[in-house]
């Protein structure tokens, strides 16, 4: 689920957008991991259809001391 909790005047669900819909997750080792979600509108307020995709790449801890 992915919605509005508000606008900056007010904290609520009136006249905000809210989506529903998987997510899948594929982690390619020692690579980034690529998050894909198609989202579906639940409200009047809501686009029909959204797409949703990140990719990340963790950088490893280079400031940490090794034993």
């Amino acid at each position: 689920m992915y919605g509005g909790l508000g606008d900056r005047h007010s904290f609520g669900l009136r006249d905000t957008s809210h989506y529903l819909g998987p997510v899948a997750t594929f982690n390619i080792p020692k690579g980034p991991s690529v998050r894909l979600s198609p989202n579906f509108g639940l409200n009047d307020n809501s686009n029909g259809f959204l797409f949703r995709f990140m990719i990340s790449y963790e950088i490893e801890q280079f400031l940490s001391k090794h034993k």
